[in-house]
């Protein structure tokens, strides 16, 4: 099985902060930037988005897409998995 990607968790990764730098630049909590990571979170905040887009140079709406995907993902993923138990 292919593990999908969290886009979040890849943008820290690259740009080589730790959870609590990439969570000062995002204005957020490590707590809530754990949650990210790990694909808890429904639909990215305005907020989150746009800190994003702001790190990135691109909109917060890409971002709200990317992660709107990630998400459409991981369910599948699920429930594929699910299939096959």
């Amino acid at each position: 099985m292919v593990m999908t990607t969290n886009p979040v968790k890849q943008l820290r990764e690259k740009l080589g902060l730790t959870q609590r730098e990439f969570a000062l630049r995002l204005g957020i909590s490590v707590g809530a930037l754990g949650h990210l990571e790990r694909g808890e979170v429904l639909r990215l905040s305005d907020r989150t988005a746009q800190a994003l887009g702001q790190l990135t140079g691109e909109e917060p709406e890409t971002w709200r897409m990317r992660w709107k995907r990630y998400r459409e993902r991981l369910l599948r993923d699920a429930q594929q998995s699910w299939r096959r138990s």
